[in-house]
């Protein structure tokens, strides 16, 4: 499934204690920081599918 991966991750910082959501395709820009894993996913989430209605119905690999 090429086309089903994640654009946004969440990685834990052990230096801050949180969860931050990062943007893998706009190289790995900082996203937002969440007390628990859960709201981190949950964040990521809202944003792949607010990233996927914008793109509308276009398929995510480039193709000129």
């Amino acid at each position: 499934e090429g086309g089903s991966r994640m654009r946004f991750s969440i990685q834990y910082q052990n230096t801050s204690g949180k969860w931050i959501v990062i943007d893998t395709v706009e190289g790995f820009s900082y996203v937002g920081s969440y007390r628990t894993e859960e709201d981190a996913m949950l964040a990521a989430l809202a944003q792949e599918e607010r990233t996927r209605q914008q793109r509308g119905t276009q398929p995510s690999n480039m193709v000129a």
